[in-house]
This record gives C-alpha cells, sequence and structure tokens, in this order.
C-alpha cells in the first residue's frame, strides 16, 4: 500500500494547529503560543538532585529566562521517561542573573515518585505575561536520570 505524503501532513498540521491555539480563562492553564509569536520565556535548565526517595517530596529547580515586567500563573508539568505531562504548582522562586541571557528565575517544584527506578525526568511550564497578560509555554528541558530509591 503506498501512502501519500499530502494524507500524513494534513493530520499533522490539525493536530499541530490545535496546539497551538491560545485558551480563554477558565479554560486549561496549558495554553501554548499563540500561532506566529516568539517565546517570551526560555527555560533553561532543570535540575534534581540525585539520588531521591520513593514517595518523598523531592524538590525540581528550573531555571527560566524573564521578561521585563515578568510573568504570573506559572504551572509545571513534567515527563517520567515521556509519561505525563503531571502539572505541578511552583513551591517557591528566587531570581538570579545568567552571564548570557541576563534576569533568569529559579522555580522549585515539590515532584513526587512512588516507584523506585531511573528516570529521565524532562517538564516546562506555562505562563502568563505580567505586562500583556498572553499566555505562553516554555520549550522542555531535561534533568537527564533521576536515581529514585526505596
Amino acid at each position: 500500500m503506498r501512502m501519500n505524503i499530502r494524507s500524513l501532513l494534513i493530520p499533522a498540521v490539525i493536530i499541530l494547529t490545535a496546539s497551538c491555539a491560545g485558551v480563554q480563562k477558565g479554560e486549561s492553564s496549558r495554553a501554548g503560543f499563540q500561532a506566529g509569536s516568539s517565546p517570551q520565556v526560555k527555560a533553561l535548565s532543570l535540575k534534581i538532585p540525585s539520588p531521591v526517595k520513593a514517595g518523598k517530596p523531592y524538590p525540581a529547580y528550573m531555571v527560566c529566562t524573564m521578561p521585563p515586567a515578568g510573568i504570573e500563573g506559572v504551572i509545571g508539568y513534567f515527563f517520567w521517561n515521556g509519561e505525563g505531562p503531571f502539572e505541578y504548582h511552583v513551591s517557591g522562586s528566587e531570581l538570579a542573573t545568567d552571564p548570557r541571557f541576563g534576569r533568569c528565575t529559579v522555580f522549585r517544584f515539590n515532584l513526587f515518585t512512588g516507584r523506585p527506578a531511573t528516570y529521565r525526568i524532562t517538564g516546562y511550564i506555562t505562563y502568563r505575561d505580567s505586562a500583556t497578560g498572553a499566555g505562553g509555554q516554555t520549550n522542555i528541558v531535561s534533568a537527564g536520570a533521576v536515581t529514585v530509591r526505596q
């Protein structure tokens, strides 16, 4: 059976278009960028001290660039070996300066894993720009291999 490339591209374009649509207030907070816009906030790194203990919350630190007016409504989404996303709220943050990117924020999340194993943990945040109210989503960053022990 021979497939036409158009038959593969049309569903992909529809899915991509739907995933980039903005959401109205009251809908899901996982808003993506409006079509044609560029990210204002970039995730630079995700750090998780390893090993961690199964069944107990453990810290994850995500460093992100920051627009001049700042952001609000930050929610983190994390994946364990590609499974997810699982939603986590910020448990703390502090300002930092990166020599290449300037003003940044270090967001702290308390993650939880119930099963001992080694996981590749990745994540991103969604946010609202404090000046414009526009919603956005960062790129995905990885903490690499994280060992979860009993």
